[in-house]
């Protein structure tokens, strides 16, 4: 997995934010010279949602267990008291509960994507997303 430095987590965190509040485009046109850090960040975001969207459809669509890793690309998985335990879990949970309950209890099942694992991450803390990355 790779580490960021305590300037790439800098960047990060702005770009979480600015995205967050749909500014990049407006930032990009100011500070040019973020092109490539952004781009870089943004390819790390884009791993972070396929990561949890993996992982949401390893527990609730194939059921499988949670120990093994749906990306081998990254390392997400952490002992916690002799067990694995995967850092997306809980978050998993939580899409399933806001997104999928309801839709099924609406008559209509919808289906958890990509693009839904984005809205969750959009309403979730930066700070909480930095801790996912």
């Amino acid at each position: 997995m790779i580490t960021l430095t305590p300037i790439q987590n800098y960047h990060m965190f702005l770009f979480v934010c600015l995205l967050r509040s749909r500014k990049t485009v407006s930032f990009l046109q100011w500070f040019p010279h973020f092109n490539i850090v952004f781009a870089n960040c943004k390819v790390k975001y884009d791993e972070l949602v396929k990561t949890i969207h993996a992982s949401y459809l390893q527990k609730y669509v194939k059921r499988e267990g949670m120990n093994e890793n749906p990306n081998p690309n990254l390392n997400q998985m952490v002992y916690f008291h002799g067990n694995i335990y995967n850092k997306y879990d809980w978050h998993i949970k939580e899409i399933h509960r806001l997104h999928y309950i309801p839709s099924v209890k609406r008559g209509n099942k919808k289906p958890i994507t990509t693009t839904c694992v984005r809205k969750y991450l959009s309403t979730i803390s930066p700070i909480q997303i930095m801790k996912l990355l």
